[in-house]
C-alpha cells in the first residue's frame, strides 16, 4: 500500500477517534450534570446538620466536576475540529496531486499508444 494512502487511513482513524472522544466527554458531562441535579435535590431534603454539611460538600464537588468536564468538552471539540480541518487540507492536497498524476499518466499512455 502506498505511504500516502497509509497516512490518509491513519488520519481517518485519528479523526474518527477524536469524534468518538468528544461524544464520550459529552456523555460524561451529561452524567455530571445529572449528579449535580440529584445532589441539589438532596440538599433540599437534608434535615440534619450533618446531612446538610455532607450534601453541601457533595454539591460543591459536583459543581467543580461539571465545570471541569465542561472545559474538557470545549477543549475536545476544539481539538477535534482543528484535527478534522488539518486532515481535510491534507486530503485535498493529496487529491490534487493524485489528479495531476492521473492526467499526466493518461497523456503518457495516449502518447505511447499513438506511437505504436
Amino acid at each position: 500500500m502506498p505511504a500516502a494512502v497509509q497516512q490518509l487511513q491513519t488520519d481517518l482513524a485519528e479523526v474518527k477517534q477524536m469524534r468518538a472522544n468528544v461524544a464520550t466527554v459529552e456523555q460524561a458531562l451529561k452524567a455530571d450534570v445529572t449528579l449535580l441535579r440529584e445532589t441539589a435535590t438532596l440538599s433540599k431534603v437534608a434535615s440534619t446538620p450533618a446531612a446538610k454539611k455532607a450534601v453541601s460538600q457533595q454539591l460543591h464537588q459536583a459543581e467543580k466536576m461539571v465545570k471541569a468536564t465542561q472545559a474538557m468538552v470545549v477543549k475536545s471539540r476544539g481539538d477535534a475540529d482543528e484535527r478534522a480541518r488539518a486532515a481535510l487540507q491534507e486530503a485535498s492536497e493529496v487529491q490534487k496531486a493524485a489528479e495531476d498524476l492521473i492526467a499526466e499518466a493518461k497523456k503518457d499512455v495516449k502518447t505511447a499508444s499513438a506511437a505504436k
